[in-house]
């Protein structure tokens, strides 16, 4: 929603009827073919029921690739049994979706390559292992704090951590050198290229954790960087273990694959060059749309 930015808060009461009036009458007198949701573009808040009663006669068309569903799964249920299709991230999001729609899709969310790429930096001296996300999701990382802890009397490695800061607190755990850093648009790409494995722990039998669409992964595999990652829902998809990255569930598991990635260097860049690939054939955003463009076309 680009026409929101710069808006007081004081304001939003009497703009946001005024916006969706537009966008309302916008739909309902255009010459379109097909109506495209995308995510948060509903909200609660919202008469779905007017709405699609309104727009009954045009192609509407709903994406989501994240659980947007768990705190108004009623609500949710009424916008997916009205639309015409469904689009979702995994399998996982496509059997809730299911319940209510038969023609949902799974196409997953795209890596713009372009954007996330090998970048070669100056050469470091100590083996990092690398987290980014939201500071959410930082808890995590807690069921990792005894095995970092037995790495650190082990090997010299450092903990980056990449997260917002402004919105969150800072990592430390004792007996381990973590680096925190703010994640910034402009800085992203470098610390990504920084890690020698990126990291995307999550629970066991987790109902967020399964509906997660392993977005991190998808960046560390984009820029070439081996991905040790949970062993749940979307990421048994995405990742095949052992080639173009590492799954694991338990302690033991987690750190003989950080030891083997720290041991050879020449496995670890295969594994790296293997992830890339996958990204590139798989999951480039040329790729999704042209599969996208076939379901909204159908």
């Amino acid at each position: 929603m680009e026409g929101l930015k710069g808006i007081e808060r004081s304001e939003l009461f009497l703009f946001l009827p005024l916006h969706f009036l537009k966008l309302f009458i916008s739909i309902l007198f255009g010459k379109y073919d097909v109506v495209f949701i995308q995510r948060y573009v509903f909200t609660a808040a919202l008469p779905v029921e007017i709405f699609f009663r309104i727009f009954h006669r045009k192609k509407i068309i709903i994406d989501f690739d994240d659980l947007i569903y768990l705190n108004h799964p009623k609500f949710y249920s009424v916008v997916l049994k009205s639309v015409h299709k469904v689009i979702v991230g995994n399998s996982f999001l496509a059997q809730f979706a299911r319940q209510y729609n038969p023609d949902v899709s799974i196409i997953p969310t795209p890596v713009e390559t372009g954007q996330y790429h090998p970048v070669k930096l100056e050469e470091k001296k100590t083996f990092t292992l690398g987290w980014i996300g939201g500071p959410s999701g930082l808890y995590l990382l807690e069921p990792l704090y005894s095995s970092f802890q037995k790495l650190a009397g082990k090997i010299d490695y450092h903990l980056v951590i990449v997260s917002d800061f402004n919105r969150g607190t800072k990592l430390s755990i004792r007996g381990v050198n973590v680096i925190n850093r703010q994640w910034s648009e402009e800085t992203e790409l470098t610390d990504l290229n920084s890690f020698d494995v990126g990291l995307m722990p999550l629970l066991k039998n987790d109902y967020i954790s399964k509906g997660k669409c392993s977005y991190k992964a998808l960046q560390y595999m984009a820029v070439g960087i081996p991905a040790l990652i949970y062993a749940e829902g979307n990421n048994l998809e995405i990742v095949k273990d052992g080639i173009d990255g590492f799954l694991y569930e338990t302690e033991d598991e987690f750190i003989t694959k950080v030891l083997s990635l720290y041991n050879n260097g020449i496995f670890s860049q295969e594994m790296g060059r293997q992830a890339k690939d996958k990204i590139e054939k798989e999951y480039a955003t040329s790729t999704v749309f042209r599969d996208l463009f076939k379901v909204v076309s159908q």
